[in-house]
């Protein structure tokens, strides 16, 4: 019977004692993004992203949890870059190398970081893109952007704030991608044509 109640009170201990961290899973919704001095006029461009991060964990949250994204960030960039570039006036065809126009976003970098403050507490955040621009299977240019910013945080800043933040910090890095002036220069003066063979 002793040996009973001890393993019961054991039991209740480990029952009490708090969870180990567990990872924040992020749902990604990015913005419309501004794409103003882009001008399309129905030129078509061949668009592919890819993850190329090594390190999968954004960062942790004030209560020492992974942050990690939930949803495909891929297909989200994809998403996102594919319908401003519509909006832009372009066309938006599957990425072939040899193609006339076409841009291949790497995606190298994203981060999180929150800090504890003496009255208020920050949420560091930064991406990082790597765009490569070639037409006909020639790679013309290589542009690497970035973004970073600073956010007031509550204490208990939950999934759909960090969320919200992360989802933002690559829209503004796809903004900064699409009115980048080498950008903008090789989506206007590229040739148009059929993809070489």
């Amino acid at each position: 019977m002793k040996l009973t109640w001890m393993a019961l009170a054991i039991g209740l201990i480990f029952a009490a004692s708090p969870a180990s961290a567990a990872d924040m899973k992020l749902d990604l919704n990015i913005p419309e993004v501004n794409v103003e001095g882009l001008q399309g006029n129905g030129n078509a461009v061949a668009l592919w992203v890819e993850d190329v991060r090594q390190e999968k964990i954004l960062g942790k949250n004030l209560q020492g949890d992974d942050v990690v994204l939930g949803s495909d960030v891929v297909a989200a960039v994809m998403a996102n870059a594919s319908s401003s570039l519509r909006t832009a006036g372009f066309k938006v065809e599957p990425y072939q190398v040899n193609a006339p126009v076409a841009m291949l976003i790497s995606i190298k970098s994203l981060s999180y970081a929150a800090e504890k403050g003496m009255v208020t507490n920050t949420a560091k955040l930064s991406a990082r893109f790597i765009a490569t621009l070639s037409s006909n299977g020639v790679m013309v240019k290589e542009r690497t952007i970035g973004t970073s910013g600073e956010y007031t945080l509550t204490l208990w800043a939950g999934k759909k704030k960090i969320s919200e933040l992360v989802s933002e910090s690559l829209g503004d890095t796809v903004s900064a991608l699409l009115q980048d002036s080498d950008t903008v220069t090789f989506l206007k003066e590229a040739p148009q044509g059929v993809p070489a063979q």
